[in-house]
Parts: C-alpha cells; structure tokens; sequence
C-alpha cells in the first residue's frame, strides 16, 4: 500500500512527443490481428502503479476472442487460493489471497476474467531460482492443457527476453513462437506513469486516455517484443473529473461521489469507504476503495452498474457504518 501510496502521490511528467516509429494503428487494433498467432502471449504490470490494470482488464474480451483460455497471473499466491477464486469468481481480501489481488483494480480483472470464461493458473514461486521456476511452470501449463491459449500476467521484467529473465528462459522448455509485450518500457524506469506522450499526427490519440484505442505501439523495446506507446494526458487525482478515464476500465465503470459519514467522526477525520459487490461475500477484495483524509470532502470512487455493499471506517478501522447502494450510468438508482 505504500508503494502505490508513494506512486499517486508523484505527478505524472508533461507528455512528451511520440517517437517516429510509433505504428499507424491502435494497440486494440493490432491485438484483434495478431494474438491470435500465438498460444502463448504475455504482457506486464507495475504492481504499485494500477494504472497498468486497467490496460490488462480493457485486454481479456479480446483475448479471450481469439482463442485464449488460461490466465495465468504472477499475483495468484499459491494453488488453494487459484481454486478458491476458479470456484468462487472473486478474490479475497485476505492474507491468504496475497498482496496484488487486494488492490481493487486487479480484483476487478479476476472477477472480469472469470465472467468471460477464463481458468485461472497461477505460476510464480519465490525461490533463488525463481525466472527459471516461472519459465518451467508456463512450460508445464501449457503441456498438461494442450490445445490451449495462455495469456501471462507478470511483473516488471519477467517478459524480457534478456537478463536471465523468464521470458528469456522459456524458448529452452517450449519450442513454439510466443509474444511479449512490455506496456512498462518507453522510459529507462518500470514508470507507466511517465510512458505517455502526444502524438503529432492526429489530435484524435489523447482524447479518452487510457483506453486502448488511445494507445499506439512500437516494434521492440526493452527485450520485448512490442512496447505499448500512452498517447495523450493522463489525471491521477480522483478529484479531476477529466483526465482520469483510465480508472472507467475503458467505459465500464462510472464517476460515483460518496460524502463522507459523520460516524467516522466528523469533516476533519480519516474515512475508508469501500465498495463491494452486493453478491459477494464481506470479505471480497473490494470494486473500489478510497480514504477520505482530513479536510477531503467526498470519497469518489468508479463502479460498474450494479448493487453495492457499503462500508465506512474510521481511522482505528472499525466499521462505523454500512448501507447499501444501486448505480446505474453514473446515477445513483433508489
């Protein structure tokens, strides 16, 4: 939490020009035309900046279109916790569940992974050996479910064919064509927030940043075998009503205002609102979350259509409220 605390709180840099080599198409354009080629394709996340999330959510229906059925995530703990969430659709926000899943970006490509039909696989192992231990895993999912497409979800990295890492280390235990794609490796850094840039062709790339349509790619990268260009301007602030579109997961979530509860102890005083789904269980990984701090008015959090749970904390974590909400289209449903 402090990772991404200490994230938010950095202002994105002023976009840049886009390189010359940026292709002519959109990202989702050239996924619909290529992926399906392969039976393996892994893409990256930075784990303490969810922005990266939301390009992998806007990513599962077209991957799941062309063909692929496995989502095998370096965010899945262990086996028990991978057939909990197979079973149950959603993840816990619980120890046992690990430490990505709780952030409720990444929850929400879980439950958006399971709607589509996907089996989730999880691969990773924290060992001396770990690039090596991930590669012979992947290799093995893919043997024991032949026929198959398997989309990667891992950190940083790991898809680079270079450094020892695992992607590199794959073509030793599976000998057939698979693609990686680096959405972290326009700059020197892992920094999704400072990759975004303005595209001098069209003043069409920039409008609803953070949808795929918005984005561009480029052949190579940083051991990769494409990179995902950001075009246009992007908003960490919830408070911005503009800027920010990349928290609606390409339009499927709404701007909700929620005032905070004089139960939490007043206007000046700390406030955890959170969302859940009224279908889940009171421990799911929430839809949304936000802390209300001292002298913050609202808590604004991005939902899809849907009933809600609600529950506000205050600053020693106890619940002092719970209600539930229906929203509908960005408006509230009584």
């Amino acid at each position: 939490q402090q990772e991404m605390d200490t994230a938010f709180r950095v202002a994105p840099t002023s976009p840049t020009t886009c390189p010359g080599t940026l292709a002519k198409s959109t990202f989702d354009e050239w996924l619909k035309t290529h992926v399906g080629k392969f039976d393996l394709v892994m893409v990256n996340e930075a784990h303490n900046q969810p922005m990266s999330r939301a390009l992998i959510y806007q990513m599962l229906p077209i991957m799941r279109t062309e063909g692929f059925s496995i989502l095998a995530m370096e965010a899945l703990p262990d086996a028990a916790a991978t057939r909990w969430i197979n079973q149950h659709g959603f993840a816990l926000d619980e120890r046992s569940h690990g430490f990505y899943l709780r952030e409720p970006i990444e929850g929400e490509i879980v439950r958006r992974a399971k709607q589509l039909g996907f089996t989730l696989a999880n691969y990773d192992v924290f060992t001396e050996q770990r690039e090596q231990n991930e590669a012979a895993n992947l290799a093995r999912i893919l043997k024991q479910h032949p026929g198959k497409k398997v989309f990667v979800v891992a950190g940083y990295d790991h898809i680079r064919r270079s450094d020892g890492r695992m992607a590199e280390r794959l073509p030793k235990l599976y000998d057939k064509p698979f693609l990686s794609i680096d959405q972290l490796g326009m700059g020197k850094t892992n920094d999704v927030m400072r990759d975004v840039c303005l595209s001098a062709d069209s003043s069409g790339f920039g409008r609803d940043a953070g949808t795929l349509t918005s984005m561009r790619w480029v052949h190579g990268g940083r051991g990769a075998d494409v990179t995902v260009v950001r075009t246009g301007t992007y908003v960490l602030d919830r408070a911005a009503a503009t800027g920010n579109e990349w928290l609606s997961l390409g339009g499927d979530r709404w701007r909700y205002q929620f005032p905070p509860d004089k139960t939490c102890g007043g206007p000046d005083s700390v406030c955890l609102v959170e969302a859940r789904y009224a279908s889940e269980s009171v421990n799911a990984v929430p839809a949304d979350r936000y802390l209300i701090l001292a002298g913050e008015h609202a808590a604004i959090l991005y939902l899809r259509d849907g009933q809600y749970a609600m529950t506000y904390r205050n600053i020693h974590g106890a619940v002092t409220r719970s209600d539930s909400v229906t929203v509908r289209g960005g408006e509230f449903v009584h």
